[in-house]
């Protein structure tokens, strides 16, 4: 370490060596290198036809030197990662068929997703972008136009399609306009004499149903969600689309930034899609492209570090506790992070891009999703979806993986023997709210769903109550199947229909004396409400060791303390979760009051851990009962 260094550091801080250089994930082909370090490109594609042709057809969307006729001099030319994109965008097989059938591209924030669309467009409605046959050499293709071009571009509010639609206003060269008869309205332009056409929409989806487009640009799907009928919308895009994938080639290119994992949106349907078909087949025919930082990297999570003349140095206080890291700190962090994320957008501005992430107004979250693409939750997410992800226990999700179709409850119990103590912890619900049952293994921790019911949507939902039979079954299952040490239950107060008691209360009592004696811990363990599942959120007592235990299951997830089975709904009921300040410390609780967005699988797990440390600080023997046959 140099003098001139040592000069500059504060006491009590130590060098920790180099910024390592970030490396982005980098999903998709275009930035993808073979061993020689080189650009993977397609063997065969359109996408070099389409780029000539948007350079002597289309004008810059950054608008160009004027000649004298007022004409813009410089046509479109996209950035070397656009370009690639577009030779993968239009990659064919050797029969000439699309390598994929649709694309989603995420990137930041002013990267340029709406010019790269706006290009598209123009390119479908009149420029080379059909297989017409190949050359002599059987590997370049000839092209040629759609004759029944309908391109729509869709989003669920005005405000997701505007950038694409008024860059559309300029785009075509006055030669352009003439050659193939283009009539530029402010919704919707006509080509060879109104017989192709784009047009733009926010309709409703009920009237685009039946519609046969031969592209859909779909804007901003991280804001498509169930409220705004995103969720509908996308499902009439499909079918459409699906119409006129042999005749016209037809394909869906969404354009978004990064989606909040709790709002359940469309764009986070297509990720979860995509991955789910790596996962399976090591493959996609959706060409899923974004560059973003791992989830884990925050804005303020970053290592506790300051920087002086490139070596990270670590701050901490008197007591030798860390600190947090300084604003200089950070920022030559995010210089180095942005200098990445940004690809090729030389057009976007790196420190006034740190200035608007370090405004006091500006929302830490929203910031990770638009200028670091991170997946992540909003501010108040109980969860990060990146910890919850990890926590998946390998087996499980190899037994997942191999089997497309089977018993997805039951392949989270097949790391479980017969002779493993568990617990169980039961949320009762009558008919908004979920009612599930968790179990946790004492061994190790390990979390599994043993029973989701949740009511159904729309019309079917209107009558339907928790169904106690069913419910019952499966506890006689689970005491069957497992070694059920412990059973606690939180019921509903909501009344049953028909006798005015308490809908849970009958059976919560059945089960107390069916099981109690079986039972090692004992929900209230005397008194007259003495119970062996009887146990009442609404206790105050209850509720703050309830809220003690939401906090350590926060923790205990951040540290990967225990491992979860990775059910789809479990996983949704944590992605869920908002974190809040109750009368008793933090509480956990739905993104919106009488959403369809539950947490009670989420509810069920807390419990479950918490009970399972109950027995542990108790000194309970937990008894083994003979070996049962293993079975799942």
């Amino acid at each position: 370490m140099t003098a001139v260094l040592e000069e500059k550091l504060a006491p009590g801080r130590h060098i920790l060596g180099p910024l390592e250089e970030f490396v982005p994930r980098c999903i998709g082909p275009t930035w993808e290198l073979d061993a020689f370090g080189r650009f993977v490109l397609p063997e065969r594609t359109l996408g070099w036809h389409v780029i000539e042709w948007a350079f002597d057809h289309l004008n810059s969307p950054d608008g160009g030197e004027d000649d004298e006729d007022g004409e813009d001099s410089s046509g479109w030319m996209p950035t070397d990662e656009q370009a690639r994109w577009i030779l993968w965008y239009y990659a064919i097989d050797e029969h000439g068929l699309w390598l994929y059938r649709d694309a989603v591209l995420q990137r930041i924030k002013g990267w340029g997703k709406d010019p790269l669309a706006a290009m598209i467009c123009a390119v479908e409605l009149v420029g080379p972008c059909r297989f017409a046959g190949w050359e002599a050499d059987g590997v370049t293709p000839r092209t040629k136009s759609q004759p029944r071009a309908w391109i729509q571009i869709v989003g669920t509010a005005q405000d997701q399609t505007k950038n694409t639609a008024t860059l559309l206003q300029g785009i075509f060269k006055k030669a352009t306009i003439a050659k193939f008869d283009i009539d530029v309205n402010k919704t919707i332009i006509y080509a060879h004499g109104a017989t192709r056409r784009i047009e733009v929409t926010t309709s409703s989806y009920s009237t685009l149903e039946g519609n046969r487009p031969s592209l859909v640009i779909a804007n901003e799907t991280h804001h498509w969600k169930k409220s705004n009928d995103g969720h509908e919308l996308w499902k009439v895009i499909r079918r459409n689309v699906n119409k006129g994938r042999k005749v016209r080639g037809a394909r869906i290119l969404s354009i978004t930034n990064a989606f909040d994992p709790s709002q359940e949106s469309v764009a986070q349907k297509q990720r979860r899609g995509w991955e789910t078909q790596m996962e399976r087949r090591g493959s996609s025919r959706v060409l899923y492209d974004s560059l973003e930082a791992d989830e884990t990297v925050g804005l303020y999570s970053l290592p506790y570090t300051d920087v002086v003349d490139g070596q990270m140095v670590l701050e901490v206080d008197a007591e030798g506790a860390r600190v947090p890291p300084s604003e200089e700190g950070l920022r030559e962090h995010l210089r180095r992070v942005l200098g990445r994320l940004n690809g090729d957008a030389w057009w976007l501005d790196v420190e006034e891009t740190i200035d608007e992430i370090f405004d006091p107004e500006s929302s830490p979250s929203e910031m990770r999703r638009f200028y670091l693409n991170s997946v992540l939750s909003g501010d108040d997410a109980y969860l990060l979806e990146a910890y919850v992800k990890r926590m998946v226990h390998p087996s499980v999700a190899e037994v997942r993986g191999k089997r497309e179709h089977g018993d997805v409850l039951r392949m989270g119990w097949s790391i479980v023997a017969a002779d493993d103590p568990v617990v169980l912890f039961f949320d009762g619900s009558k008919s908004d709210d979920s009612t599930a049952i968790v179990g946790c293994r004492l061994s190790d921790g390990y979390v599994f769903l043993v029973g989701i019911w949740e009511q159904p949507s729309g019309t079917r939902g209107r009558s339907w109550r928790a169904p106690r039979d069913q419910v019952d079954g499966r506890v006689h299952e689970a005491f069957a199947r497992f070694n059920v040490v412990a059973f606690w239950g939180d019921p509903s107060h909501a009344k049953d229909d028909e006798d005015g008691t308490r809908y849970w209360d009958g059976l919560l009592d059945q089960w107390h004396v069916e099981f109690g004696d079986r039972l090692q811990y004992w929900a209230v363990q005397g008194g007259d409400h003495r119970s062996s599942t009887m146990w009442d959120m609404a206790s105050p007592a209850n509720q703050k060791l309830f809220s003690e235990a939401v906090v350590r299951f926060q923790e205990e997830v951040e540290d990967m303390a225990f491992l979860i089975d990775g059910h789809p709904a479990l996983l949704a009921h944590f992605r869920h979760a908002r974190e809040a300040m109750g009368q008793f410390g933090k509480v956990v609780r739905k993104p919106t009051r009488g959403g369809r967005q539950k947490i009670d699988i989420l509810v069920c797990a807390v419990g479950a851990r918490m009970l399972a440390r109950l027995m542990t600080i108790k000194g309970l023997e937990v008894e083994e009962v003979p070996s049962r046959e293993f079975w799942w």
